[in-house]
């Protein structure tokens, strides 16, 4: 190895532990913001002992009430097709091989944004309207709801994949959900264990 490549390895180190520690000390940053905000909304859920009602630019049912509305992505996984391939044979020339190549084609699953829009939550359901379409999850339908930092994963008993949808707090977003799911009546929280969780 010359001295140029050594020299061009060390700085190319450097620069990727240095983009690392940023990314690092980024969501470390966005952690502390995101658990914050949901220690401030769980205090606020505690002293009411109800959830807060929000504004729906949805047409609600009756005696639907809306508890979270707000701009989201929803994402959903697509199949993938990647073609791996690899060759045997004597390079002649520059331009001249003797040999095989031989390949195949994979196929996997990657999550995939599909659409923009609002993410409502009721004390009946899950309601997300975007410029495709609108997809409705029904409380009792909610087999699992997990959070990330940025993002809610949600499965449901009628979907066959789970969708995920953005979030700018992910744990209120769950928490919220969890809330809808257990309490008889999102408004009366006298008799719920209200906690949240990690992300």
């Amino acid at each position: 190895m010359s001295q140029e490549e050594a020299l061009l390895l060390g700085v190319v180190t450097v620069v990727g532990g240095f983009m690392v520690s940023i990314h690092l000390l980024q969501r470390a940053a966005r952690k502390k913001q995101v658990m914050q905000g949901a220690k401030d909304w769980i205090e606020t859920v505690k002293r009411a002992r109800s959830l807060p009602v929000v504004e729906s630019k949805l047409m609600l049912k009756s005696g639907e009430i809306a508890f979270y509305s707000e701009t989201a992505c929803l994402q959903e996984t697509r199949a993938v097709r990647h073609y791996v391939s690899g060759s045997a044979g004597y390079k002649i020339t520059e331009n001249v091989r003797i040999g095989a190549t031989s390949g195949r084609s994979e196929s996997s699953q990657e999550w995939r944004t599909v659409d923009n829009g609002t993410l409502t939550v009721t004390n009946w359901r899950v309601i997300f309207s975007g410029s495709t379409g609108t997809k409705i999850i029904e409380k009792e339908n909610i087999i699992s709801c997990l959070a990330s930092l940025d993002e809610i994963e949600i499965a449901s008993d009628k979907r066959q994949k789970p969708m995920r949808l953005t979030s700018t707090n992910p744990v209120i977003l769950k928490g919220i959900i969890h809330l809808v799911c257990v309490a008889p009546n999102p408004q009366d929280l006298r008799n719920v264990k209200i906690e949240i969780d990690d992300a």
